[in-house]
Order: structure tokens, then C-alpha cells, then sequence
């Protein structure tokens, strides 16, 4: 739903003479203005633009924090206690930049999150994904070498700690080690070279992210439901409709993130790293960020990720595994999936708790809805749609409202998967 002819309009001689030698502001208002949206977006997809404001926050901030930061083993320490004690509002830029690093990480994960349970990567998103991961990679890599930076204990024995992976690598491992610290320890040039890298990495994150908007713009947003949108009806444009949503989610989350920096800044930090480094000492203890453990952990589970052909969650709830699980669990699942689009269609609404079901023709119409979206792209499984009808009672004529025949009886003929899922009827 991207494509289409721009509707921007100059309103004053100087804006159609910029716009006809360079149309920024055209491009602007086409891709957060008029931008055409899906109608059902939830507060899931309003992470993306919270990610650019924490983007931007911690780019501006890093810069002025650079200016009077010195990146000698010797001053490090002592210039990070000068920001906060000496500098003009240098506590606020540096609990600025610490904390916001970590709900940057909060921010991204939740994205992540939302993106693999409604099936964001899946065709024809699979470089939309992609460039999400190049820019995760990015921000741990950026983050790491950040950490390194106040030259506490945390910081001066997490380098050493995470450098030392490298050597795993077979044949090139302890040369890649000694290129990144300059050395064979870690000392003065791994502190410059961390320095010059963790100032360069967030522009090129800023560059993938371009990228990342341009490749969603090019195939579009998902949404709940995970069907893809057919029409102009099923969409709305982004500004006032997704704009104003994405501005209340971006005041409660700022509103938390300054509860953080004004009451408790450094509740998220260690306290080792409040002592100088001393390669001497060995803390008890060596831990990196929250957000680092976290990315650990995940990487040491089995994830596995649905590559079937239908998106929506909550779709592929119903279609596999809800069936089998208890009552309490499908309301709940079913209730942060989308509790006002298939679940009313299939007839299963939630009540003190437990499910009601409504006779096998809802359930057709379910099941017809869900195997048209996966026929549409893998048009072999039109047998086994059939058979799954067959046995949940869809062959069976069934009279709905309107005097219209079951999912798969006769009558006017089937409408639309926009018609059948209530996207012209805005939910």
C-alpha cells in the first residue's frame, strides 16, 4: 500500500521552488504524514518510533558527552567524575546516556518481540528483518564498548573478559584479539580505539535505520491479523491516526525513563564500576549489562521461529496449538492477540474466564478464512483446507446473518478476507 501518486501540495512559492529542485519536504509528508497505515495497529507497533527518539537522545548526548570526556587510562575516571560533578548539567547528560542506553535496549527488544510473534519476518519482509538484526548487532556492539568508557572495574575486566572470546575463533582468533585491543592487554589503546568506535558505530545505526524505514515503506506495515491489507478503505494515513498513538506510548515511556534518571539513576548500574579500574584486583563478580546477560541467554535457548504462511498470532493460535491448551490460557492469549477480530468471527469470546464455542459454523468460517491467507501462498495446501473442513463441520451448510449461507455453503458467495476479517469496519 506504499505505492500510489504523492498527494503533497506547496503552499507558498518558496516550497514549490525547493520542491521542484529538491522535494524533501514532499518525501517527509509522503512517508509520516500521508503514509497509508493498516486501521488496527495496536501499541506494539509503537516501538519503532520510540526507538528513533532514543536513537537521537542518546547520539545527542553522547556527543556533548564526548566533548570532555578524555580517553586515557590515566584521566578516564576522573573526567567521568568531573562531567557529573563539575560540568554545567553534566549529571543530567551522563544519567541521560547511561540509562537511556538501557531502555534503548528495552525499547529494541519489545520491537523484536512483537516482530516475531505476529511474524514480521516473514516474506515479503524477510530484509526488513534482516536489517533489524544488522541493526541489533550494531547497538550490542555499541553498547559493549560504551560500557568500557568510565574505566571502572566493571568496565576494565568486562573488556578483558569479552576480548578474550575472540580467541575461540580458529587460526585468526588471537590476532582479531590483539587488534582490538592494541596490544595483548587491555590498556591505553583499547580505551582510544573503543573511544573512536563507539562515537562512529551509532551514525551507521542512524544509516541502516534510513534503510530499515525505506524497506518498510517499500512493502508496507503488518498488523495484527497478520492479513495484508487490500484496499485504501482498510487503511488510514499515518498522521493524525498512528502519529497520535505513537505520541502517547512515547510520553508514558519517557515518563518512566525520567522517573529513572531524577529518582534511582543508578539502579541499573553495577557498583563496582563506581571504583577505578585496577588490573590488580579481580572483582568477585564479573557481569556484564542486563541487557548483554539477557542477549546471552536468549542465544542459549532453542528458539524457534513459525515459518508458516499464516502471520497473525493470534491466527496461528487458533489454527494449532490453542485448541489444545486450557481455557484460562486461550482467553488470555486470545486477549492480547486481537480479543475483537477473529476471536469474535470465530465465535470464541471470552467469559469469566473460559471459552464459549458457538457450532461448528463459526468455526468454518474461522478455518476458510485462515486457509484462504495460507492458499494465497502455498496454494498446495488447498487438500488439506478442504479436509480440515470437512472435519470441523464446514461442509455443512450453516445460515448465518443476513440470510448469508455457512463457510463453506452456498448463497451470495464468500466477500473479501478484508470484508470477512472487519477491516472497512474499523476496529
Amino acid at each position: 500500500m506504499s505505492e500510489g501518486h504523492s498527494t503533497y501540495t506547496p503552499k507558498s512559492g518558496l516550497g514549490r521552488w525547493v520542491d521542484a529542485r529538491m522535494p524533501l519536504p514532499r518525501l517527509v509528508y509522503d512517508s509520516f504524514i500521508a503514509y497509508p497505515v493498516p486501521r488496527n495497529l495496536n501499541y506494539a507497533w509503537t516501538f519503532g518510533g520510540i526507538l528513533s527518539i532514543m536513537l537521537v537522545a542518546q547520539i545527542l548526548t553522547g556527543v556533548v558527552l564526548a566533548m570532555h570526556y578524555v580517553s586515557d587510562t590515566v584521566l578516564a575516571f576522573n573526567s567521568v567524575e568531573k562531567i557529573v560533578r563539575d560540568v554545567n548539567q553534566g549529571w543530567l547528560l551522563r544519567y541521560l546516556h547511561a540509562n537511556g542506553a538501557s531502555f534503548f535496549f528495552v525499547a529494541v527488544y519489545i520491537h523484536i518481540f512483537r516482530g516475531l510473534y505476529y511474524g514480521s519476518y516473514k516474506a515479503p519482509r524477510e530484509l526488513l528483518w534482516i536489517l533489524g538484526c544488522i541493526i541489533y548487532l550494531l547497538m550490542m556492539a555499541t553498547g559493549f564498548m560504551g560500557y568500557v568508557l568510565p574505566w571502572g572495574q566493571m568496565s576494565f575486566w568486562g573488556a578483558t573478559v569479552i576480548t578474550g572470546f575472540f580467541t575461540a575463533i580458529p587460526l585468526v582468533g588471537e590476532w582479531v584479539q590483539q587488534l582490538l585491543l592494541g596490544g595483548f592487554a587491555v590498556d591505553n589503546p583499547t580505551l582510544n580505539r573503543f573511544f573512536s568506535l563507539h562515537y562512529l558505530l551509532p551514525f551507521m545505526i542512524a544509516g541502516v535505520v534510513v534503510l530499515h524505514v525505506w524497506a518498510l515503506h517499500v512493502t508496507g506495515q503488518t498488523n495484527p491479523t497478520g492479513i495484508e491489507v487490500k484496499t485504501k478503505g482498510d487503511t488510514v494515513p499515518f498522521s493524525p491516526h498512528a502519529s497520535a498513538k505513537d505520541g502517547f506510548a512515547m510520553v508514558i515511556f519517557l515518563l518512566v525513563f525520567a522517573y529513572f534518571i531524577f529518582y534511582i539513576p543508578n539502579f541499573l548500574g553495577h557498583p563496582d564500576n563506581y571504583t577505578e579500574a585496577n588490573p590488580l584486583k579481580t572483582p568477585a563478580h564479573i557481569v556484564p549489562e542486563w541487557y548483554d546477560q539477557l542477549q546471552a541467554r536468549w542465544r542459549a535457548r532453542h528458539v524457534r521461529r513459525d515459518r508458516g504462511a499464516v502471520r497473525g498470532a493470534v491466527a496461528r493460535h487458533l489454527q494449532g496449538a490453542l485448541g489444545g491448551l486450557p481455557a484460562l490460557v486461550q482467553a488470555v492469549l486470545l486477549a492480547a492477540g486481537g480479543r475483537r477480530d477473529l476471536p469474535r468471527l470465530a465465535g470464541l469470546a471470552p467469559r469469566r474466564g473460559r471459552l464459549r464455542r458457538h457450532g461448528p459454523d463459526r468455526h468454518a468460517l474461522l478455518f476458510r478464512l485462515l486457509h484462504r491467507a495460507d492458499a494465497a501462498a502455498r496454494p498446495d495446501r488447498d487438500a488439506e483446507a478442504a479436509a480440515q473442513l470437512d472435519h470441523r463441520g464446514g461442509a455443512r451448510e450453516a445460515p448465518t446473518q443476513g440470510g448469508r449461507r455457512g463457510a463453506a455453503g452456498g448463497g451470495a458467495g464468500p466477500r473479501s478476507l478484508n470484508a470477512d476479517l472487519g477491516f472497512e469496519r474499523g476496529f
